[in-house]
């Protein structure tokens, strides 16, 4: 199998393998009546599609996912281009397949086949409420869906099991102003945050506290009520903590207002309304998120449904079972892309980094927006291929890398990532031009321009960005 091949094709394998249905059949018992069903996230129709599957008849519940296109049921109908890596194989039958792998031509995804729109039919036959929200900025789809989600919650009888099934991308998916803090400047410090090169952690509790929904803001209405509360998780944040995924609006919050002021008073572009509110809360003049001490033990429960270490296992099993060697970086994807790209340099120049194999990791890199000038299309795994591509291109090293977004799209494109080799890189004018499209944040572009772009495709999962990178 050569590198190039297994690039074009590496989404279209390993996607199907990280389906959220056997962990949701696994606890299908939770989902009976008369408990109520909450979905909401970048993977809400694939994790709904899976109760409803799975689901005692009449389970009764709440979507809210994004309005993409990709947001769809992922249903692969047609063999998939390596031998022995159909979703049902375990490593080790996959590994006895191996021996040959399809002749089969690359082909770049499946996004030819039509999403599985069958699903919000029988969701809506089945009594569930349907919601698009806005992302990755929260917008009016988000604050109206919000608000129907507060509706739909008033409205169940006290005592009535809740269970609450989270992916990423939720914070913009559900979202409401602190009190006294104007949607126009909730969605000006949304912004100022992701482009600020910050940490998800970091992003996420300023988010906490200027929201009226985040930090345990929808769990503690149901604590009053004591509704037991159930939140199943798919992760893509490092160190996988209930408060950092989705912001936790079902999640009580150890962090303060203190925590949320330090790290957006540092910030170019924060909304001076959104730094009074946050400091009015560290003076004592608003209250507290939840705080984990105000929840009866016994009332709430977490359990993650996946995590980032989940695609890396599933990765290492497919790439051994192709023969190909495979081992997980000692550090995840995190910070800076540039920084994270010449740490890797660094140590590949000491040779510290061994040739020949594939080197995996996973995470999520924050970038930076340009503060001036026309944006293009891009995100997280888009800009970490170019700048670890064209660095490792500047200090003389072959490889062929690619960056998957787990969840079928990368930031603001429509693809879900993309791949390069040394070739890609090797005229001075392509470095230039990879330069240029960093610059700008269009390096979804300039993947695509190259027939390097992985298509934006159906997901069922979301667990933050996948590196695979071998040196040669």
């Amino acid at each position: 199998m050569t590198p190039a091949f297994l690039l074009s094709t590496f989404p279209q394998v390993l996607l199907p393998r990280l389906d959220p249905r056997r962990p949701i059949t696994a606890r299908r018992g939770a989902f009976s009546p008369p408990a109520r069903v909450v979905v909401v996230g970048k993977a809400a129709l694939a994790l709904a599609s899976a109760i409803e599957e799975t689901a005692a008849v009449g389970t009764r519940g709440f979507l809210l996912g994004p309005a993409h296109p990709t947001d769809a049921m992922i249903a692969p109908a047609r063999p998939l281009p390596w031998r022995g890596a159909h979703p049902g194989d375990s490593p080790s039958t996959a590994g006895s397949q191996a021996a040959r792998h399809t002749s089969e031509p690359a082909r770049a995804g499946i996004e030819d086949q039509p999403p599985d729109q069958g699903i919000l039919a029988r969701l809506a036959r089945a009594g569930w409420q349907v919601h698009r929200g806005d992302h990755p900025l929260p917008g009016p789809h988000t604050w109206q869906a919000t608000a129907q989600l507060i509706a739909f919650l008033t409205d169940l009888p006290a005592t009535v099991p809740v269970v609450i099934v989270m992916s990423g991308g939720a914070s913009a998916l559900l979202a409401a102003p602190a009190p006294g803090l104007s949607q126009t400047d909730k969605r000006a410090a949304h912004a100022a945050l992701i482009g600020s090169g910050r940490p998800i952690t970091d992003l996420n509790v300023v988010r906490r506290h200027l929201s009226a929904v985040k930090g345990g803001g929808l769990l503690r209405p149901l604590v009053q009520r004591h509704s037991p509360v159930l939140v199943l998780a798919l992760s893509d944040v490092p160190g996988n903590q209930p408060h950092d995924i989705g912001s936790g609006p079902f999640c009580p919050d150890p962090t303060t207002f203190a925590d949320a002021l330090e790290v957006a008073s540092s910030l170019a572009g924060f909304p001076p309304r959104a730094l009074e509110i946050l400091q009015e809360g560290v003076a004592g003049h608003r209250p507290e998120t939840l705080k984990p001490d105000e929840v009866p033990a016994g009332l709430w429960t977490f359990e993650l449904l996946g995590r980032p270490d989940d695609a890396l296992t599933e990765a290492a099993a497919l790439l051994e079972a192709q023969g190909q060697a495979a081992n997980r970086l000692p550090w995840p994807l995190a910070g800076s892309p540039a920084v994270w790209a010449n740490r890797f340099v660094d140590a590949a120049s000491r040779q510290a980094v061994p040739v020949g194999v594939w080197h995996l990791a996973a995470g999520e890199t924050e970038v930076n927006l340009p503060p001036q000038g026309p944006i293009g299309a891009g995100g997280r795994a888009s800009t970490l291929a170019v700048t670890l591509g064209l660095a490792l291109a500047e200090a003389g090293h072959r490889f062929d890398l690619g960056v998957l977004a787990t969840d079928g799209r990368d930031g603001s494109s429509t693809q879900a990532g993309g791949w390069l080799t040394t070739d890609d890189l090797a005229a001075p004018d392509h470095r230039r031009a990879a330069r240029e499209a960093l610059g700008r944040f269009d390096t979804a572009t300039f993947l695509a321009e190259r027939g390097r772009a992985w298509p934006g495709r159906p997901s069922p999962t979301n667990l933050g960005d996948l590196l695979l990178i071998r040196l040669s």
